[in-house]
C-alpha cells in the first residue's frame, strides 16, 4: 500500500503545518512524518507554479504533470500535478500535487516485473473538489487512508513505440543509461502531440521505454513528463517538453526532438552505446527475450547486491545474457577466441547469481572446438582450468564432454590428461564413470598408456565394479600392446584380488587366448597364473588346470614344446601340469625331456624335485624312468638354500617309493648339498648348522666321501684342538683349508657364535680363537689387540682384588700378556712356515707388542724375554733379540716406561 501526500493552495483551517491561507500539505497518511514531507518530498510538490504563465494555467492549457522521483533515502515517489485555473478563492490560479510514496516492496514489486507499467496515470486524484475545501467543516487529515498501487500492462505502451524512428529511439535509450548509471547530462524530449496530450503521451512514452530497462534504471530514473523551462525539476534526468520549450544548451543536456527528428547534443563517442542500446531495442519486437532479459539481470542484482551497475556492468551482464539465454546465433555473440576469453572473465565474476541452465549454456560454447576438432587456445583454456572445479555439475558435464571428444584426437592430450586427472577426484560417480570409459578407449588405441595405466592404478581400488569392468576389458584388450606389456599385467596381478569371479574369469580367457603365441607376453601371463589364478578355489583353478592342459597337450602331440618350455620356466601351478603329464601321460615326454635337458643341471634337478611331490603310485615308474634320464647330472649353480634342499629330502622320502628314493637323491639331492654344503656356516635364522650336515652325512656315505664335506671335518678338528689347547694343530689345520675369502670369513663366523665362549673358555684358548678369527678374515694376526685386551684385563682384576698398586700391577700383567702372546706366536709359526711370515712382517702384530712391553718394564725386559723364548721359535727368538738391541738407547729409565704404559693404558685411543 502506498503512502498519500496532498499538496495545493487550501485555507488556513486545512493547512497543516503553515496554518494561513497558502500553499500546504493538508492531507497525508499517518506513516509519513512532518520531517520526511518537508524534508525529501518537497521536491516534487513545492514551487511549482511560477514556473508556467498564469494565463495559459486560466485557459486549462497546461497538462497534468506526472513524475517519478527517486528521493535520497531510497523512496521512489509517484506525482501527478493538475494545474488549477482557480482555486478556493476563486480569484488565484494554484495546482494541486497528489504523491505516491511507494513502499520498497510495493516498489520491488512493480519494477522488478516485467509484465507492468512503471508509472499508472490513473493512480492519481487531479479533481480538487472532492475535498470540499470550501466547507468550513473540513479540516486537514495528516491520517488519510493508503492506497493500493495498481499498475497497468506494459504492453499496452510497447506497441507506440513503433511509432519512432528506431535509430533515434536507440540514441534516446543510450543517453537514458549514460544519464542515470553515469551521472551524465539530463535528457529532454519532445513528441508529436499537442500540449493539452502531451502529457499523458509522454508516460505512456516512458514507460514503453521503461520497459525494456532493466530494475536499476527504472528504480534510479527521476523523470516528468512535462516541464517548459529546463530549470524545472532539477535534478531529475528525463523530462518531456511542451511546444513552448526553447531548447538546452549542450552543456546541460541532450533534447531529442521526436515530432521533427532532430538530435541536438549528443556529443561524439555515443556510438559506444550501440551495441546495448540496439539490444534493448530489439526486446521490443521480441517479448519473451525481454522478460528473460529482466529476470536475468534481476537475479544476478538481488545475488549481488552489493554490485553497481554501470554502463560496464550492464554491457557485461547483457552480453553474458547473449550467451546464457540461447536466443542468438552464438557465432554473432562470440565470433572468436578473445570473446570467448571475455565471456568467461564475466561469467566468473556473475555466475553466482545465474540459474544451473544459464550456467550450462555458457560452457556450450566450447562445443565449437569439439566440433571442429580444433584444439582449444591456451587463453580459454587457462580459464576452464581455473572456472571448473567449482562448477555445477551439469556446467561440469558440458564442458567434460567437449574435452572427452577432444582427448579422443591429437591435438592437447596431454594437457587434457592432467586436466582431467587434478578434478576427477571431486566428480561424481555417474561421470567418473564417463571418464573411466573414455580414458579407456584412449588407452586401447595406444596414447597416454603409462599415465592412464598410472591413473587407473590411482583409483581402480575404489572404483565400483561397472567401472572396474570398464578398465579390465580396454587393458586385456591392449595386453599384446609391447610398450605397456609388463605394466598390464603388473596392474593384473596387483589388483587381482579384488576382482568378482566374472572379471577373474576374463583374465582367465584372455591367458588362454595369448599362451599360444609362446612369446614375452606368454611368460608374463604364465607368472601371473602361478601368482594368482593357480592358488584360487577349484571352480576357477580347477577350470584352468583342465584347460591349461588340454592347450599344453595340443601343442606337444604336434611336437611344438615351446610352450611347455614357459610353463617351466618357473616353479608352480603351470609347471606342475607339464610334470603331471610327463609322469601320467607319458604323451610328448620326449619333448619335456628335451627342455630339461636344455636347462642347467642345477635348475633341472630343481624341476625333478618339483615333479617328486606330484609322484603317485601309478606314475612311480614313469618317474624313475624320466630321473634316469639324467642319472648324470652335474651341479654347477644351485639357486636355493641347504635347509630348502634339506626339507626336500625329507618331503620325497616321505612321498616316493624306496626304490625310488635313493635314485631321486643321487639325481637331484646330493649334487646339491654338496653344492650348498657350505651353507651350514651361515649364521641367520635359516641356516641348519654343522651338526645337521654331519647328522646328513653319517646316513649317506655319498656325502661323507666328498672334498666339500671334508671342511666341515676340518672345522670340527679346529674347534677340537682349539679346546684342547692345541694352537699349532689347529692353525695346520686352518692353513689347509680352501682359500675362498668368503669361506674362511663365514667359518671365522660360526665360530664366534658357537664356539668362541668367552664366559667359559681360558685365556690362551680364547686368544687362539681370536686369532685364528682374525687369521680367517684378514689373513693376519691381532696380536696386538690381544696383548692390549689382556694386559687390560688383568691389571683391572688385580686392582680389583686390591693385590697390589696400579704401578705393580701394570708390570705383572704386561709380563703375563706378552707370556701369552710369545706363547700363542710361537705355537703359530710351528704349524706353518707360511704363518711365520706372516707373523714376522706384521707390524701391528707380534712385533708391536714386543716392543712396547720392552718400552714399559725397562731393562728387565730383555732377561725375561730370553728367557721366555728360549725354546720358543727361532724366529721368535730373532726378533725378540733384534727388538731388545734397539730399544736399550731409546727408555732412560723404569720409571719413564712406567709412565707411559700408564698413559697407554688410561686411553680410550686405538693402540695404533
Amino acid at each position: 500500500m502506498s503512502y498519500q501526500h496532498f499538496y495545493s493552495r487550501v485555507p488556513a483551517r486545512v493547512s497543516l503545518y503553515n496554518k494561513i491561507d497558502s500553499f500546504d500539505t493538508f492531507a497525508h497518511s499517518a506513516t509519513l512524518d512532518r520531517e520526511f514531507i518537508l524534508g525529501e518530498l518537497s521536491t516534487v510538490y513545492k514551487d511549482l507554479l511560477p514556473l508556467h504563465d498564469p494565463v495559459r494555467i486560466r485557459r486549462g492549457e497546461i497538462p497534468t504533470v506526472y513524475s517519478q522521483a527517486a528521493l535520497p533515502s531510497g523512496k521512489l515517489v509517484h506525482t501527478a500535478v493538475k494545474y488549477l485555473p482557480v482555486d478556493f478563492t476563486g480569484e488565484r490560479s494554484a495546482y494541486l500535487a497528489h504523491s505516491l510514496v511507494l513502499t520498497d516492496d510495493e516498489r520491488r514489486e512493480i519494477l522488478r516485473n516485467p509484465d507492468v507499467d512503471c508509472f499508472n496515470r490513473e493512480m492519481f486524484i487531479t479533481d480538487i473538489s472532492v475535498f470540499k475545501l470550501t466547507d468550513r467543516a473540513v479540516t486537514s487529515n495528516p491520517a488519510c487512508p493508503e492506497s493500493e498501487y495498481y499498475p497497468g500492462s506494459i504492453l499496452d505502451h510497447q506497441v507506440g513505440m513503433s511509432a519512432y524512428h528506431p535509430d533515434m529511439l536507440k540514441s534516446f535509450i543510450y543517453s537514458i543509461l549514460t544519464a542515470v548509471l553515469e551521472g551524465g547530462r539530463e535528457v529532454y524530449f519532445r513528441l508529436p502531440f499537442p500540449d493539452a496530450a502531451v502529457s499523458d503521451a509522454a508516460v505512456d512514452f516512458i514507460n514503453g521505454i521503461m520497459s525494456v530497462m532493466p530494475y536499476t534504471v527504472r528504480e534510479r530514473l527521476s523523470f516528468v513528463s512535462f516541464v517548459e523551462e529546463t530549470s524545472s525539476y532539477p535534478g531529475f534526468k528525463l523530462k518531456g517538453v511542451g511546444s513552448a520549450f526553447s531548447g538546452v544548451a549542450a552543456e546541460q543536456g541532450v533534447f531529442y526532438d521526436f515530432s521533427t527528428g532532430i538530435v541536438t547534443g549528443v556529443t561524439p563517442g555515443t556510438e559506444r552505446g550501440v551495441m546495448i542500446s540496439s539490444f534493448l531495442y530489439s526486446l521490443y519486437e521480441h517479448n519473451n527475450i525481454r522478460v528473460a532479459f529482466h529476470e536475468f539481470v534481476k537475479r544476478i542484482e538481488e545475488k549481488y547486491d552489493t554490485l553497481t551497475i554501470d554502463i560496464k556492468t550492464l554491457k557485461e551482464i547483457t552480453f553474458l545474457y547473449w550467451q546464457c539465454c540461447g536466443f542468438y546465433v552464438e557465432d554473432s555473440v562470440l565470433p572468436g577466441d578473445d570473446a570467448i576469453c571475455r565471456l568467461f572473465d564475466i561469467y566468473e565474476s556473475y555466475r553466482n547469481g545465474l540459474i544451473e541452465d544459464h550456467r550450462v549454456q555458457v560452457y556450450r560454447c566450447l562445443s565449437r572446438y569439439s566440433d571442429a576438432q580444433i584444439a582449444i587456445p591456451d587463453s580459454v583454456f587457462s580459464r576452464l582450468s581455473r572456472l571448473y572445479p567449482t562448477e555445477c555439475v551439469e556446467a561440469k558435464a558440458v564442458a567434460l564432454d567437449v574435452l572427452l571428444n577432444l582427448i579422443h584426437v591429437d591435438l592437447m592430450r596431454d594437457s587434457l590428461f592432467c586436466f582431467i586427472s587434478r578434478n576427477y577426484p571431486l566428480e561424481t560417480s555417474a561421470v567418473k564413470a564417463v571418464i573411466v570409459s573414455n580414458l579407456s578407449r584412449v588407452f586401447y588405441g595406444g596414447f597416454l598408456q603409462n599415465n592412464i595405466l598410472a591413473f587407473f592404478d590411482l583409483y581402480f581400488r575404489r572404483e565400483p565394479v561397472s567401472t572396474r569392468d570398464v578398465i579390465l576389458e580396454k587393458l586385456l584388450l591392449s595386453i599384446r600392446t609391447p610398450e605397456v606389456q609388463r605394466q598390464v599385467v603388473a596392474f593384473i596381478d596387483k589388483y587381482y584380488g579384488i576382482l568378482n569371479s566374472s572379471q577373474k574369469l576374463k583374465v582367465c580367457n584372455t591367458c588362454l587366448e595369448m599362451l599360444p603365441e609362446c612369446d614375452g607376453l606368454s611368460s608374463l601371463l604364465v607368472g601371473l597364473i602361478n601368482r594368482r589364478i593357480g592358488k584360487e578355489g577349484s571352480d576357477i583353478s580347477g577350470i584352468m588346470n583342465k584347460k591349461l592342459a588340454t592347450l599344453l597337450a595340443a601343442t606337444l602331440e604336434v611336437g611344438d614344446g615351446r610352450l611347455a618350455a614357459i610353463f617351466m620356466e618357473e616353479s608352480g601351478f603351470c609347471e606342475d601340469i607339464v610334470l603331471r603329464h610327463a609322469l601320467n601321460q607319458w604323451k610328448g615326454v620326449e619333448t619335456i625331456v628335451s627342455i630339461l635337458a636344455s636347462m642347467p643341471a642345477t635348475l633341472r634337478a630343481d624341476k625333478l624335485l618339483r615333479a617328486s611331490s606330484l609322484v603317485d603310485y601309478a606314475s612311480a615308474v614313469l618317474y624313475s624312468t624320466l630321473l634316469y634320464r639324467f642319472a648324470s647330472t652335474a651341479v654347477t649353480v644351485w639357486p636355493s638354500t641347504l635347509k630348502e634342499i634339506l626339507d626336500r629330502d625329507v618331503l620325497a622320502e616321505e612321498r616316493l617309493p624306496a626304490d625310488l628314493i635313493e635314485l631321486y637323491r643321487q639325481i637331484a639331492i646330493y649334487p646339491a648339498v654338496v653344492f650348498t654344503i657350505h651353507h651350514a656356516f651361515g649364521t641367520d635364522e635359516n641356516s641348519v648348522g654343522v651338526d645337521t650336515v654331519v647328522k646328513y652325512a653319517e646316513k649317506h656315505p655319498y656325502i661323507a666321501s666328498t672334498a666339500e664335506y671334508r671342511v666341515i671335518l676340518d672345522y670340527l678338528a679346529i674347534v677340537h684342538k682349539c679346546g684342547l689347547g692345541d694352537t699349532e694343530d689347529a692353525f695346520k689345520l686352518a692353513v689347509g683349508l680352501p682359500e675362498s675369502a668368503e669361506l674362511r670369513a663365514s667359518i671365522a663366523g660360526y665360530i664366534k657364535v658357537n664356539a668362541y665362549k668367552p664366559d667359559t673358555q681360558d685365556n690362551e684358548t680364547l686368544a687362539t680363537y681370536e686369532l685364528l678369527m682374525d687369521y680367517l678374515t684378514t689373513g693376519n694376526f691381532g696380536f696386538d689387540k690381544i696383548y692390549s685386551k689382556y694386559l687390560k684385563q688383568t691389571v683391572d682384576d688385580l686392582i680389583e682384588e686390591k693385590r697390589m698398586g696400579e704401578k705393580s700391577a701394570m708390570r705383572r700383567a704386561s709380563s703375563d700378556a706378552v707370556e701369552l702372546v710369545v706363547s700363542c706366536a710361537s705355537d703359530i709359526c710351528e704349524a706353518s712356515d707360511a704363518l711365520v711370515a706372516i707373523a714376522m712382517t706384521d707390524e701391528s702384530g707380534i712385533r708391536k707388542c714386543i716392543s712396547e712391553y720392552i718400552a714399559f718394564y725397562g731393562p728387565g725386559a730383555g732377561s725375561f724375554l730370553k728367557k721366555l723364548t728360549k725354546d720358543a721359535n727361532f724366529e721368535i727368538e730373532e726378533l725378540v733379540a733384534e727388538l731388545i738391541e734397539q730399544r736399550n738407547d731409546t727408555i732412560n729409565s723404569p720409571r719413564d716406561a712406567v709412565n707411559f704404559l700408564l698413559r697407554r693404558n688410561k686411553s680410550d685411543s686405538n693402540p695404533d
